[in-house]
């Protein structure tokens, strides 16, 4: 229900008809994630919709090496086809999901690659995985106060709200 409140609420309040390629580009994202999966020979358990987005269930990774795979090909999915998309609000929203997903942030598809790659030594570099995580957030937060003030674009300074809610929560 939340899912289908949260994209109805957008619709209704969506002024620049941004609403329909950013699902469409999420809806490419997830499918990369599944072809991944198809790949390396894993099945999801559940797949959910949730407010923030589509949650993918699997208790099957069988090596750092598939779920890095795996979390990687939701961007390649936005990125490859954006390649040669012609201008446009679809390749706007597939450049910007492959690229924020790509971000070596805790519960971003780069920061899920990066955990993935180095489960077995992870507790020897979390403190250097966690520098990198605030470092980027508050590069973000910096970038988009300025932005904010020069323009009154708040883009920036919501993404890096988001960006801390999903580092605060895949901390957890």
């Amino acid at each position: 229900f939340m899912f289908a409140a949260t994209v109805a609420l957008l619709l209704c309040v969506d002024r620049f008809n941004v609403v329909v390629p950013s699902l469409l580009s999420v809806t490419v994202h997830e499918c990369g994630h599944l072809l991944g999966m198809a790949l390396c020979g894993i099945k999801p358990d559940r797949i959910s919709l949730s407010g923030c987005g589509v949650i993918i269930d699997t208790h099957q990774w069988s090596s750092r090496c598939k779920g890095s795979i795996i979390a990687l090909m939701g961007p390649v999915a936005n990125l490859l086809p954006a390649l040669i998309l012609p201008r446009g609000t679809f390749k706007t929203a597939m450049l910007i999901n492959g690229l924020f997903n790509l971000i070596p942030i805790s519960g971003t598809d780069g920061g899920d690659a990066i955990r993935y790659a180095t489960e077995g030594i992870m507790s020897k570099v979390k403190w250097l995985f966690l520098t990198v995580n605030v470092l980027f957030i508050a590069s973000i937060l910096t970038v988009g106060l300025l932005l904010f003030v020069k323009s009154f674009n708040p883009t920036l300074v919501t993404a890096s709200v988001y960006f801390a809610l999903i580092f605060v929560a895949s901390e957890k």
